[in-house]
């Protein structure tokens, strides 16, 4: 019943919509809004998909919690009318790598994103609520635009989102649908910072199930990323070496990286104002892997400081 009452309705929560309409004449049951989170410990690692308005999406029931005040363990919301729970649906998702010794930030904030595009059908219109700022301008920089190399250069787990992310993009635009990405703080009470109540229940939401996601007996189901990262594309079985991880960047960011890193130790090695260098360096009157460096290193040394 309580699930019923929340799925046929637009969910405001502290009297807030969380997902206002970009279409409007499209049917409300198109909408689909989640909130997301990822949560790594250590060598654990885990996220989060939480559904908490559209149809019926084959998650785990879970209560929408919310914590009042900082320091204050969430407890579930429930509506001022009607006293009942708001029910969303909850994906935890565990992540393995057995290459992968530390883990970035990033990877489990935007799996989410795939499973939202995975899971969802194309014509529907999807909104994200999520806390990682790296990955809403990762989405607007290489999925809403045509990217350029530069512009994947800066984008680490290139795989997930060159091959699995972008690809499904086209497919739900192609097929009427969209996907929104919107940001919200994490921990706001915590961090003494003013955001409306709603969007700290989407936050604490999402927290509490990338959490879970993480304990093995309490992940919904667990994922080794290796297989995926490898099938999409074979410069990614490539090891780094010198960083004991696996590559996580196209091999030609990689070579350019390692070059500049040589030939700035090379300048290094071979003067005898080392220190001078550094700072002639820092200051970006030089490059280290420009063609000219040798010249132009020539000019800097006869330079009075």
């Amino acid at each position: 019943h309580h699930y019923a009452h929340t799925q046929d309705q637009h969910p405001t929560i502290f009297g807030k919509q969380i997902h206002t309409h970009t279409h409007t004449h499209t049917p409300t049951n198109l909408y689909t809004t989640f909130t997301s989170d990822g949560s790594i410990h250590g060598k654990s690692c885990g996220c989060a998909t939480v559904k908490v308005k559209g149809q019926r999406w084959g998650g785990k029931l879970v209560p929408l919690i919310h914590s009042k005040t900082a320091g204050v363990e969430p407890t579930p919301y429930a509506d001022p009318i009607t006293g009942e729970n708001i029910i969303t649906e909850s994906r935890r998702t565990k992540l393995t790598s057995p290459t992968i010794k530390e883990w970035p930030s990033a990877l489990p904030e935007a799996w989410p994103i795939a499973e939202t595009l995975m899971t969802t059908p194309f014509h529907h219109h999807k909104l994200i609520h999520t806390d990682c700022q790296v990955n809403i301008s990762n989405f607007k920089k290489v999925v809403l635009k045509t990217p350029s190399d530069v512009a994947w250069d800066g984008v680490t787990d290139r795989w997930l989102w060159e091959y699995i992310i972008r690809p499904l993009y086209k497919k739900h635009t192609l097929a009427g649908g969209s996907l929104r990405l919107t940001k919200i703080r994490s921990h706001a009470h915590e961090k003494g910072k003013i955001q409306h109540e709603a969007l700290n229940a989407l936050s604490d939401t999402a927290d509490t199930e990338a959490n879970l996601a993480r304990d093995p007996q309490r992940t919904h189901r667990t994922i080794d990323i290796d297989p995926i990262r490898k099938a999409c594309a074979a410069e990614y079985e490539i090891y780094d070496t010198k960083n004991d991880t696996p590559l996580r960047i196209p091999t030609t960011a990689f070579s350019r990286e390692r070059f500049a890193e040589k030939r700035l130790a090379r300048i290094e090695k071979g003067s005898y104002f080392r220190a001078k260098s550094l700072a002639y360096l820092k200051d970006e009157h030089a490059c280290s892997d420009a063609s000219k460096a040798p010249l132009d290193f020539k000019t800097f040394q006869s330079m009075n400081f």
